[in-house]
């Protein structure tokens, strides 16, 4: 895990947390961690899907406890999947995706833990009208 694909999902969050949530102007830097949390080959569709399933997001900020951690484990549980259906669980990637994984279990526990006092503000830029 490269920590400039974590960084792109973190992009990738924000965009779609104000595309799915226009009201949006702040969000805790929790929220912001776990799209770093998801697994590195989760798509665009299913970021997206992951931040439509936020719940009970109210007025302009969204925090942690609106994300719903449970799916931050499916998106490694689905790719425990693709890997065990193409190979022997005896392969390299297989090893490696376990080791992957006890350091994922780790930062999600940090992750649960974090306070939620931080808030980070999104800044949408919407370019001025020309005027002619």
């Amino acid at each position: 895990m490269t920590q400039l694909s974590a960084l792109e999902r973190v992009y990738i969050g924000a965009a779609f947390l104000v595309k799915v949530f226009p009201d949006v102007t702040h969000v805790s830097d929790v929220v912001l961690d776990s799209f770093r949390l998801l697994h590195p080959d989760t798509s665009l569709r299913d970021q997206e899907r992951f931040v439509r399933k936020f719940r009970e997001v109210h007025k302009n900020t969204v925090w942690a406890r609106n994300v719903p951690d449970s799916l931050i484990e499916e998106s490694w549980n689905e790719a425990r999947k693709r890997i065990v259906s193409r190979t022997k669980s005896k392969s390299r990637e297989a090893a490696y995706f376990r080791s992957s994984f006890n350091t994922f279990r780790m930062r999600l526990d940090e992750w649960r833990n974090k306070s939620e006092e931080k808030q980070v503000r999104i800044v949408v830029y919407q370019p001025e009208a020309e005027s002619m």
